[in-house]
């Protein structure tokens, strides 16, 4: 319901308020911006000396709820059992009837999958 000017002002103050969290957090660690003539001093094959902190949550099944990540878990592990097993299937010159969710192979390979939706999009 804004106009142009206002969304356009209301973006520009959210952008200014991001900046500034930015700016204090550098403050506060004593780190400062690259800038652009660092960014353009970087080779560009560098990458970070260390690595990258890692999350406790795979995001394919993130919940706090533990049973509906123990149901997540069980389902993505027959999935992959299924898949592997119509893959196999297919090496071998036959038809598989791969999983709900098979996504590349039904776009791309025509494949058919276990439900009627996935069957008809792999036939087109």
């Amino acid at each position: 319901d804004l106009s142009a000017k206002e969304w356009t002002a209301l973006l520009a103050k959210k952008i200014r308020a991001v900046e500034m969290r930015a700016a204090a957090e550098r403050l506060r660690t004593g780190t400062r911006a690259l800038g652009p003539r660092g960014v353009l001093a970087q080779r560009w094959t560098s990458k970070p000396k260390t690595p990258e902190p890692r999350r406790q949550l795979n995001p394919r099944i993130a919940s706090k709820n533990l049973w509906r990540r123990a149901e997540a878990l069980l389902r993505n592990k027959h999935f992959v059992a299924a898949y592997r097993a119509a893959r196999a299937l297919m090496r071998e010159a036959a038809q598989p009837i791969f999983p709900s969710g098979t996504y590349w192979l039904r776009r791309f390979a025509a494949v058919v999958c276990k439900d009627d939706e996935c069957a008809e999009v792999g036939a087109a």
